[in-house]
């Protein structure tokens, strides 16, 4: 192999790196939203299990709290569908327009190649063209999949700063509600 050719090589295979590099933090950014989504939650649980175990409360004031609680909870659905979806396993979305070996992607491996033989076929009669079009259809591949987690963590990270409101208002009022019933009770 010559030293432009291994350059190319290296190229390729940072490029490719690279991408999955970034796949993996979109992995990570959901599973923050996640975790956040649910320290939300759990808060609201504590505080409304104590609010509503202290007795009746006006109607107006109860519906009002189911209203918050109804619009937190269909912004919470919508942020754990989004946040979710980025780790669902995908295949190759774009197809093999380059005429790929095929031999980077496991679902294509598996959809390419019946036996390790026929695997280990191939990766011995490979070209250094066979190689840099395998690198460049896969960071094509895992460059289309980077965009749809992106649009997805994207989406649960708007949803869950909008999520921040209905949160503050319950977390507040609640709070400041048995703030105040403790002290008119002392």
């Amino acid at each position: 192999m010559s030293a432009e050719q291994k350059t190319q090589q290296d190229f390729c295979r940072e490029a490719f790196n690279h991408v999955q590099n970034l796949i993996g933090r979109m992995d990570l950014k959901a599973g923050i939203v996640l975790t956040v989504a649910s320290l939300l939650s759990a808060a609201i649980y504590a505080l409304g299990s104590c609010f509503f175990s202290r007795g009746v409360y006006p109607p107006y004031l109860c519906r009002v709290l189911v209203g918050v609680l109804i619009i937190y909870f269909l912004l919470l659905a919508y942020i754990l569908w989004e946040a979710m979806r980025v780790f669902i396993a995908r295949t190759a979305m774009m197809g093999n327009y380059s005429g790929a070996p095929q031999m980077l992607y496991p679902l294509l491996i598996l959809k390419t190649f019946k036996s390790d033989k026929d695997y280990a076929g191939k990766s011995v009669s490979l070209s250094h063209q066979d190689i840099l079009a395998d690198y460049a259809n896969q960071i094509m591949e895992c460059s289309n999949i980077y965009r749809l987690k992106h649009q997805h963590v994207n989406r649960a990270i708007r949803a869950l700063a909008i999520l921040l409101i209905p949160w503050f208002f319950f977390v507040v009022f609640v709070t400041l509600h048995l703030f105040l019933s403790v002290t008119s009770a002392s």
